[in-house]
């Protein structure tokens, strides 16, 4: 934490981590690092399933692909909560760590699991000797050939969810109008009746 920057001469003591570390005797510190304007690309979040049962959880916008914060497929300027849903986002890889989550992305993810995570990781930055990986790597390779079955499945599944939702509320919405069309008649011809009432006898001489 005394190591100074190269270019600015400055030191790690200012940090986050290193303050951490001082107040609280945590070893285990670290700096989570985000440019503050605007990232590079929009990532795909696989959906978030109920495991009590078995839904798939609404979206909210800041992690909604297709809202307005996202329009024209352009990474958003960052906004206070976009950075909130990043602290959100830590908070529930650690549920997912000690698998406590209960409405999770890992089941409609690839990798379904912790484990098939570790293997992944194993893989790509080839943490054991090339021969003991053989097995795993063929494993990780399956699992990726089932990913865009899976993936597919859900997705019309929930396209489904949607348009059952659209249909229900299309007849709500029919249902109320006719309601306020029937109300509107009543009203008319109460009023028609009234006047017909009110409207003194004429006679002919």
């Amino acid at each position: 934490m005394n190591v100074k920057d190269g270019g600015s001469g400055l030191s790690r003591e200012g940090s986050g981590r290193v303050g951490i570390y001082k107040a609280t005797g945590l070893i285990n510190c670290y700096t989570l690092e985000c440019h503050y304007q605007t990232g590079r690309r929009i990532n795909m979040l696989t959906p978030k399933l109920n495991l009590d049962n078995g839904d798939i959880e609404a979206e909210e916008p800041v992690t909604d692909r297709n809202s307005k914060i996202y329009k024209d497929t352009r990474t958003p300027n960052y906004t206070t909560d976009i950075f909130e849903d990043v602290g959100n986002a830590v908070c529930i890889a650690l549920l997912e760590w000690i698998e406590m989550n209960p409405i999770s992305r890992m089941p409609t993810s690839h990798y379904k699991n912790l484990d098939s995570i570790r293997k992944e990781l194993i893989v790509q930055n080839s943490l054991y000797p090339y021969d003991q990986m053989k097995d795993m790597r063929k494993e990780v390779a399956k699992e990726r050939e089932f990913m865009k079955a899976r993936q597919s499945k859900i997705q019309t599944q929930i396209a489904s969810k949607q348009a059952n939702e659209a249909k229900k509320a299309l007849k709500a919405k029919e249902k109320e109008e006719r309601a306020e069309a029937a109300e509107k008649a009543r009203e008319e011809k109460e009023m028609r009746i009234k006047n017909r009432k009110g409207k003194p006898k004429t006679t002919s001489l």
